[in-house]
C-alpha cells in the first residue's frame, strides 16, 4: 500500500470515527458509541478500502501497519470519550472565572444571578460585562470538584439596575425605582400637609424649591422605596441655627422652648454642661429641622364648630341642702365657618372667613338647686374678658406661648400653654364633661361644665381620656397634650367661659 493510500485510510478514520464522536456531548449516546457504533464504523471504513486490502497479502507490512494505526486511533478515541465529560468554560471580560456542565447551564446561572440581584426592587439586574461560553471536555471528576457557584459568579459579575435620582434645589435626595415612584412620593408629601377632603377643597398646590429627576444606572442597595423617601422628606434635615440667650434663660428653658431635650441643646454646644453659666446676649447653637421641600397650598376649609350652651341656675327651696335637679337638659349649638386660607407646609400663613352662620341654636340648661353658698364668684363683666372667678388650677405645666386677646385681626379666645406631646392635661376644676370629641379647629377637645354658668375648654389634645356625661374631679387627668386641629405645634388651648362668654384665663389662675 502506498503512502497516499495510507493517508486516505487515516483520514477516513478521523472523518468517520474520531471527529463525529468528539462532537457528541450526550453521555448516553457516547456510551452506545463506545459499546456498539465504533465497531460498525471501523468495519464500514475497512469495507470501503476492502478491494485494495484483498490484493495485498495479510502478512505484508502494507496490511498490518495501517490496520494497527486504525486500531490505535479507535482505541484512543474510545479511551478519550470514556475518561472525559463535556463541559463549558465561562469567561467575563476575557478572564476565565469557572466551569459549568454546559453552555446552557452557564446562561441559566447568569440569568439567576441577575434576577436575584434586582429582586428586592422588582427588577432584573443587568450587566455591561462581556460574557463568553466555550465548550470543552474535561477529565471525569474535575467538573464535580470545581463547578462554578452562584456566589462566585456574583462576586465576579458587575451588575446594575435602573433608577431615578430625585434632586431638590440642587441636592441629590434619593434614588427611587421609577419615575412613577417619584411622582407618587411627591403627591403623598403634598397630601400629608394638605389633607384634601370634601370639607377641605384644595385650589392650588406648588413647591417652592426646584425639583429635577434623572434616569441613572445604580446598584440595587442604593434604591430606596417610596415610603422611605416620603418619611425622609417629612422629617426634613437637621441644621444648626443661632440662638441669642435671654435674661431669664436656662439650658432647660431653652430646650423646652424649642421642643428639644437639654442634652440635645448641650450637644450643639461642645464643651457645655448643665452647670455652664449663660449670659444674656450670648450666642449659642440649637438644632432645628429644615424641610427639604416647601409646599404652598391655597384652599377653602368648611368647618362645624360647637357653641357651648348656657347654664341657668334657679333656687328651689323644696330641695334638701346640697341637692340639685336638672329641669332642662342643655345642648350645644353648631355653627358652620367657611374660611379661605394659604398654607406653608400645613401651617396657616393667611386666613379669611368667607362665611359664618349658626346651623343649630344652643339650648340653655336649667338647674334647680337648694339654697347654698356660691363656689364661683363673678366680678364685673362689663368688658370682654374682665370677669373673675376663683378656684381654678393650671390644667398643664408649661409657659404661655400665646395670650388671650387680639392677635393681629383675630381674637384669641383663650391662652396657649406650650407643653410636649403626651403631657397630661388635668381638669381645672370639678365638673361634668359636656363634650369630648373632635371639634373643627380645636381638634380633639374637652368641654367641662362646672355649674353656675362656668365652663372650661381644652383643645388640640392628642388623646381624650374622658367621655361626655362623665363627672371629673379637679386635678384629674382628662387627656394628653397634642397638636390636632388647626395647630402649629404641641400645646394646650385653654378657655374659661362664663355664661357663654370667654374671659381671660390668666387672671383667674393661681
Amino acid at each position: 500500500m502506498t503512502k497516499p493510500e495510507l493517508t486516505k485510510i487515516i483520514a477516513a478514520v478521523n472523518n468517520k470515527i474520531v471527529l463525529p464522536i468528539a462532537k457528541i456531548r450526550n453521555v448516553e449516546i457516547i456510551a452506545k458509541i463506545r459499546n456498539m457504533e465504533i465497531r460498525r464504523l471501523i468495519k464500514h471504513t475497512f469495507a470501503e478500502t476492502g478491494a485494495k486490502l484483498k490484493s495485498i497479502p495479510w502478512r505484508s507490512r502494507k496490511v498490518w501497519g495501517p490496520a494497527l494505526i486504525l486500531l490505535m486511533a479507535a482505541a484512543g478515541t474510545g479511551y478519550y470519550l470514556n475518561t472525559t465529560v463535556s463541559a463549558a468554560m465561562i469567561y467575563i471580560n476575557g478572564q476565565q472565572i469557572g466551569i459549568v456542565n454546559s453552555v446552557e447551564q452557564g446562561k441559566q446561572l447568569v440569568e439567576e444571578v441577575l434576577r436575584k440581584e434586582g429582586q428586592t426592587i422588582g427588577q432584573t439586574a443587568r450587566t455591561h460585562d462581556q460574557i463568553d461560553y466555550r465548550s470543552t471536555r474535561l477529565k471525569k471528576g474535575v467538573i464535580n470538584s470545581g463547578c462554578l457557584s452562584e456566589s462566585d459568579l456574583s462576586n465576579n459579575l458587575t451588575t446594575y439596575v435602573d433608577g431615578v435620582e430625585l434632586n431638590i434645589a440642587g441636592e441629590n435626595i434619593a434614588i427611587l425605582p421609577s419615575q412613577d415612584d417619584v411622582q407618587n412620593t411627591l403627591k403623598a408629601f403634598q397630601d400629608y400637609y394638605n389633607k384634601p377632603s370634601d370639607s377641605n377643597v384644595i385650589d392650588t398646590v406648588n413647591f417652592v424649591e426646584e425639583i429635577a429627576t434623572e434616569q441613572i444606572e445604580t446598584q440595587p442597595e442604593e434604591i430606596q422605596t417610596a415610603d422611605m423617601v416620603l418619611d425622609k422628606l417629612i422629617k426634613g434635615k437637621t441644621a444648626s441655627i443661632d440662638y441669642i440667650v435671654k435674661e431669664t434663660d436656662t439650658w432647660w428653658q431653652i430646650a423646652r422652648n424649642n421642643n428639644m431635650l437639654t442634652k440635645e441643646v448641650l450637644a450643639c454646644n461642645p464643651g457645655a454642661t448643665e452647670n455652664t453659666a449663660l449670659r444674656p446676649g450670648q450666642n449659642i447653637k440649637i438644632a432645628s429641622s429644615v424641610p427639604y421641600l416647601t409646599v404652598i397650598s391655597e384652599g377653602v376649609l368648611t368647618q362645624t364648630q360647637a357653641i357651648p350652651f348656657e347654664v341657668q341656675n334657679i333656687t328651689d327651696e323644696s330641695l334638701a341642702e346640697g341637692k340639685q335637679v336638672v329641669k332642662q337638659e342643655g345642648s350645644e349649638g353648631l355653627k358652620q365657618i367657611t374660611t379661605a386660607y394659604t398654607q406653608k407646609n400645613g401651617t396657616y400663613i393667611e386666613k379669611k372667613v368667607l362665611d359664618e352662620h349658626i346651623t343649630k341654636q344652643p339650648v340653655t340648661q336649667i338647674v334647680a338647686k337648694a339654697p347654698s353658698l356660691v363656689i364661683y364668684s363673678i366680678a364685673s363683666a362689663s368688658s370682654r374678658g374682665s370677669a373673675r372667678i376663683s378656684g381654678l388650677s393650671w390644667p398643664v405645666k408649661g409657659y404661655v406661648s400665646s395670650p388671650y386677646g387680639y392677635r393681629s385681626r383675630d381674637f384669641h379666645s383663650g391662652i396657649d400653654i406650650a407643653a410636649g406631646t403626651g403631657t397630661p392635661i388635668t381638669a381645672s376644676a370639678s365638673g361634668t364633661v359636656s363634650q369630648a370629641c373632635y371639634s373643627g379647629g380645636y381638634g380633639n377637645m374637652i368641654l367641662i361644665n362646672h355649674g353656675n354658668g362656668v365652663m372650661t375648654r381644652y383643645g388640640h389634645a392628642s388623646k381624650l381620656m374622658v367621655s361626655a356625661g362623665q363627672h371629673v374631679n379637679k386635678g384629674q387627668t382628662i387627656g394628653l397634650v397634642g397638636s390636632t386641629g388647626i395647630s402649629t405645634g404641641p400645646h394646650l388651648h385653654f378657655e374659661v367661659i362664663i355664661n357663654g362668654q370667654t374671659i381671660n384665663p390668666i387672671t383667674n389662675l393661681p
